[in-house]
């Protein structure tokens, strides 16, 4: 039972997916990217699995190649991965560098690209992901995490042709609301913007993203990060 659901799901994502692509977001992807993953060692909810008292490295993530099996082999991806011993979401470090020796966008370029997102939340003020997880509890909705990705906004850098960004989320907490989506478009043919709405209605994304954000605004005299 488990292996057909995942594979609905893995056909859905690859096959039927319904929605307009942007080109503000997208070409964080098309420009190449430096990446560095550090995954928790156990999920919150796993309370009786081991926290190991050590940083792991992986020589060969499969996160790359995910990538280039459905954006293409050419992709200019490189990454690494360090499990950091953590229950409290995953880190990623990602740095963007532009071809053709184009100066990188301000980070406040770069936030606004990807400020409209539904499953993007704009954090300026958590001190780690322990504290957003805390936030996420005291919510108190039926999800234990938020279902967002949280672009730590304070850390934001532009240098020359590169500009690096740090984002954390929890193992699934996106990848439910995106799977919902899917399900409905594959099972019942619904359009994007219908399928969201039932989506947003379901996981009170839009509610989650603005109290996220309220909650870890940026301080009214936060001076711009590195490069603008």
């Amino acid at each position: 039972m488990l292996t057909a659901a995942v594979t609905v799901v893995v056909v859905v994502y690859l096959v039927v997916q319904t929605g307009p692509g942007e080109m503000r977001s997208i070409w964080l992807i098309n420009e190449g990217r430096e990446y560095i993953e550090a995954p928790r060692w156990a999920d919150i909810e796993q309370p009786g699995k081991e926290v190991r008292d050590t940083i792991e490295m992986s020589q060969s993530p499969h996160h790359g190649d995910d990538v280039k099996s459905y954006m293409g082999g050419d992709t200019p991806l490189f990454l690494r991965a360090i499990k950091v011993p953590s229950r409290q979401m995953h880190l990623h470090i990602m740095d963007v560098r532009f071809a053709g020796g184009a100066p990188a966008p301000r980070p406040s370029e770069f936030h606004a690209a990807l400020a409209g997102e539904p499953g993007v939340a704009m954090l300026w003020t958590a001190g780690g992901t322990a504290e957003v997880r805390g936030f996420a509890d005291e919510m108190g909705f039926s999800f234990a995490d938020t279902n967002m990705i949280h672009v730590h906004a304070n850390m934001t850098a532009a240098v020359g042709d590169t500009v690096q960004a740090m984002y954390s989320d929890d193992q699934t907490g996106i990848v439910i609301p995106e799977n919902h989506m899917l399900l409905q478009a594959m099972l019942f043919g619904r359009p994007y913007e219908e399928a969201r709405r039932r989506t947003d209605s379901l996981f009170h994304m839009p509610e989650k993203k603005r109290r996220l954000e309220e909650r870890f605004a940026r301080p009214a005299a936060e001076p711009a990060a590195a490069g603008g």
